[in-house]
């Protein structure tokens, strides 16, 4: 019975649909975050510089690489979301079987490894007539994590604790920190835990949301639901704090500077992050987990060496 039970697990992973664009054959998240038009996205498939480039940039970076600090607990490199994997009982479909990501770990000795991304690649999301930001990250994290468990932050100005945006774990939840235009501090407490499963964690800042009353300006969501939403100071138009500071992943400087050291580590896998200079709406967010869930763009499903069929549409 149990070898007829091993077999069968065997043959349903084997048939396990891999979802490929058709355009361009690669796996159908990464073609939907092409075709979202991001200023950054980090595959982050491997601690190698050349590996952590930013795929998707412009004439100011050039592809700048990221690279990794060193702390006293080494990260991995470990098998991320695939077919293999599901989020709930939907399965990962839009990545392909053999896709990784890093694994941080918080050290006692609270020096702590990080990727520290050039802040020369990116721009500064509180240019005038800008104040938007998206940020969409894939994590499976434990539920046991410090206070302020840095997931990305970036830094703003002199201060040891101000950032224009900063996604960390506080009380066991995520927590959006950021400081804003006048340089207050806003702190974001959400209802939503890491849970050692595979979460699909998406950011927002929308200064023109400030005028919808359903929308706010800070919007947060978890596996394309919105979970948060919040509004910022109490003027009519907030905005970001000006950076062009290192973007952090992994670890965080909590009340000392970036060059100090990374005193509170995450515990967990992060893959694929993508940064945009726009807000993206519900839809949007619907949208990119859906591709990463079953596609939702042009498609062929590849199982194993058999030919490509075209589905049909299917909700997630």
């Amino acid at each position: 019975m149990n070898t007829f039970r091993s077999l069968m697990a065997f043959a349903f992973l084997v048939m396990a649909p891999v979802v490929k664009s058709e355009e361009t054959g690669e796996p159908v998240y990464l073609s939907f975050i092409r075709q979202s038009r991001p200023v950054a996205h980090y595959r982050l498939n491997d601690s190698t510089s050349e590996a952590m480039r930013n795929l998707y940039a412009g004439a100011e970076g050039d592809g700048t690489p990221a690279r990794l600090v060193h702390g006293d607990d080494p990260v991995a490199r470990v098998p991320s979301m695939s077919p293999h994997e599901f989020v709930g009982t939907n399965r990962i479909n839009g990545f392909d079987f053999d896709n990784t990501g890093l694994r941080f770990s918080h050290s006692l000795s609270r020096i702590n490894s990080a990727v520290i991304v050039s802040g020369v690649g990116l721009p500064d999301f509180a240019e005038p007539h800008a104040d938007e930001l998206s940020l969409s990250v894939w994590v499976k994290a434990a539920p046991e994590q410090v206070d302020r468990a840095g997931l990305v932050s970036r830094k703003s100005g002199d201060l040891l604790d101000s950032y224009q945006v900063a996604l960390s774990v506080w009380g066991g939840c995520y927590d959006i920190v950021m400081n804003d235009g006048d340089g207050s501090f806003r702190s974001f407490y959400t209802s939503s835990r890491p849970n050692g499963a595979w979460q699909h964690l998406v950011v927002v800042f929308d200064s023109k949301g400030w005028f919808e009353e359903s929308a706010g300006m800070l919007r947060f969501y978890v596996n394309g639901e919105r979970v948060f939403t919040g509004r910022t100071g109490n003027h009519t138009r907030a905005q970001l704090a000006p950076s062009r500071e290192n973007l952090i992943i992994g670890g965080i400087a909590y009340q000392q500077r970036d060059e100090d050291g990374f005193n509170n580590g995450f515990n967990g896998i992060i893959d694929e992050l993508t940064l945009w200079d726009r807000a993206l709406s519900d839809e949007d967010v619907r949208e990119l987990y859906a591709s990463a869930i079953i596609g939702r763009r042009p498609m062929v499903i590849i199982i194993g060496s058999s030919s490509a069929v075209r589905p049909a549409a299917t909700p997630y």
